[in-house]
């Protein structure tokens, strides 16, 4: 069997599973929640090995359920509103994180569970509505 080395990512307040992209061979980013419902990412420019502080996504929306794709220079962030709602939120980065467009919530998308992302040349997010039932949406890459 091929060894694969482990790495201790980062914790979060929450103690939540952080998910994690990469944007580059050996630059890695990780998205997690704090107890406040603070989204936020932490950075790794040496392939997990060291991280950034907390680099804060939101400044008023709390969420919970994080997940993360990049393209490119760009990160695409989603998280699940943390409010009676259920609303599916998101918002995008086009330098790496340094800072990130205004909120936006995907229209119709209400869950109850963690989005699950991909990345490549489009950003696909799958999550399961309120009925159970399985959705994709393709956001936008920018934000107005």
């Amino acid at each position: 069997m091929p060894f694969f080395p482990i790495r201790n990512l980062p914790t979060n307040s929450q103690r939540t599973l952080p998910t994690l992209t990469y944007t580059n061979p050996d630059e890695f980013v990780i998205a997690g929640i704090h107890t406040d419902g603070q989204v936020f990412i932490r950075k790794s420019m040496d392939a997990g090995e060291t991280w950034s502080p907390e680099i804060p996504v939101t400044n008023a929306t709390s969420g919970q359920m994080p997940a993360v794709a990049s393209i490119g220079e760009g990160l695409f962030i989603a998280w699940v509103a943390n409010d009676s709602s259920n609303r599916l939120c998101y918002t995008v980065s086009i330098d790496g994180g340094d800072t990130f467009c205004k909120v936006q919530p995907v229209d119709g998308a209400f869950t109850k569970h963690a989005p699950n992302m991909s990345g490549g040349g489009a950003v696909l997010v799958s999550f399961l509505d309120l009925n159970g039932e399985s959705q994709m949406v393709i956001p936008p890459l920018e934000i107005n």
